[in-house]
């Protein structure tokens, strides 16, 4: 017989969303540039380390509504979410909890696109130290592997209308890619 304190809970699941924000390409308008953050975290790669905009929800609120904030909250931007294109599981690491990372396609932007990363308070270090515009071939220059693969399934499910299911960054289904 086991007692209730022979079980643990398990780590909650850490859910995260993030945007899929595209502009005409500067030198080639018909290849998008998809706007990129880039955090400051130890240990990462200085200028590998980008990835797209967003953040994780909070209990009880809905992935559309933590994509507006979080995006709001890290450039400013206002967006609409339009559709899901990647759902991707990714397993838990050292300290982060397995989770589900979202990727949502957003209304296009127009006109200028002013990016205004946060200045945190209180000489608090600040979560972003830059921003970059990137050409989906130059991904692998600006992103770990596993971002620059998550982005390639975003903009293919944005061109063919599918969701892209994700295990850390490769297909989910190897057999039917």
């Amino acid at each position: 017989m086991h007692s209730d304190a022979d079980f643990t809970s398990p780590p909650p699941l850490r859910g995260t969303v993030l945007a899929l924000i595209l502009r005409p390409g500067q030198e080639d308008p018909d290849e998008p540039e998809v706007l990129m953050v880039g955090p400051c975290c130890a240990g990462d790669e200085p200028g590998r380390n980008f990835r797209l905009p967003g953040g994780p929800m909070r209990e009880g609120e809905a992935p559309s509504h933590a994509l507006v904030r979080t995006v709001r909250e890290e450039t400013c931007l206002d967006v609409e979410p339009a559709r899901l294109l990647v759902h991707d599981w990714v397993p838990a690491t050292g300290t982060a909890s397995a989770g589900i990372d979202l990727v949502y396609a957003t209304v296009p932007l127009t006109g200028t696109v002013e990016v205004k990363l946060p200045r945190p308070a209180g000489g608090r270090a600040p979560d972003l130290l830059s921003y970059k515009w990137i050409q989906a071939g130059e991904l692998g220059e600006h992103c770990m592997p596993r971002q620059a693969k998550r982005v390639r399934a975003a903009l293919v499910a944005l061109t063919d209308g599918g969701v892209a299911e994700l295990h850390d960054g490769e297909s989910a289904h190897p057999a039917a890619a």
